[in-house]
């Protein structure tokens, strides 16, 4: 397994390999399942749930993107609208790190590590009022995100009163270097972790 931040802010090299995703859907479901987060961006907003309790994949996803330290998948839905009689049509690919997969063609490539906050208010919708295993975080422009409480039952951010807690998710960038020049190529998710407010002071 891969330290997760071997260069957070800075360049290293990696062995990478990426593949096109399966075009059976059960395969699609069963490479999911062996990662750890699945990000859902959907019509009415984004969930963030654990892996192994997708059941399916929802018939209004516009994207998806499931992750561990090792891999990725992400797929995009390009059905043609008005065809919710057929089925659904993706797109995307499985990355995997740190493993040299000489039948796909591994390549030894440049990426750049960095952690992006989480941002939003805790919500008081619903179910969200007392959970202790999600929380729903509502932004300025009232986007939503469902994600899991990492925490330990910390709220994650509050905007008006003292800031406690973040929630980050590790974003790994891909890049080829030509002529001496860094091209940006790929990004993936690679952890969700939870970070005291200290450790940003």
């Amino acid at each position: 397994m891969s330290d997760g931040k071997k260069g957070l802010n800075k360049f290293y090299f990696i062995d990478s390999t990426v593949i096109d995703i399966p075009t059976d859907i059960d395969e699609i479901l069963n490479t999911i399942y062996s990662c750890k987060y699945v990000v859902l961006y959907k019509l009415d907003g984004v969930e963030l749930i654990d892996a192994d309790t997708i059941s399916k994949i929802p018939n209004e996803l516009l994207e998806l993107r499931a992750f561990d330290d090792e891999k990725e998948i992400h797929i995009v839905n390009v059905t043609p609208p008005g065809s919710s009689e057929h089925a659904p049509i993706y797109y995307g690919r499985v990355r995997y790190d740190n493993e040299a997969n000489e039948l796909f063609g591994s390549k030894h490539q440049s990426v750049f590590d960095e952690e992006h906050i989480l941002w939003g208010n805790p919500s008081r919708e619903n179910n969200f009022i007392e959970s202790t295993t999600r929380i729903l975080l509502r932004g300025d422009r009232g986007n939503k995100i469902d994600v899991p409480n990492i925490s330990g039952g910390i709220i994650p951010y509050q905007r008006n009163n003292k800031l406690n807690s973040y929630i980050t998710v590790l974003v790994r960038n891909y890049l080829n270097d030509l002529d001496d020049n860094f091209k940006f190529v790929d990004y993936r998710f690679v952890q969700l972790e939870n970070r005291r407010v200290y450790e940003y002071e």
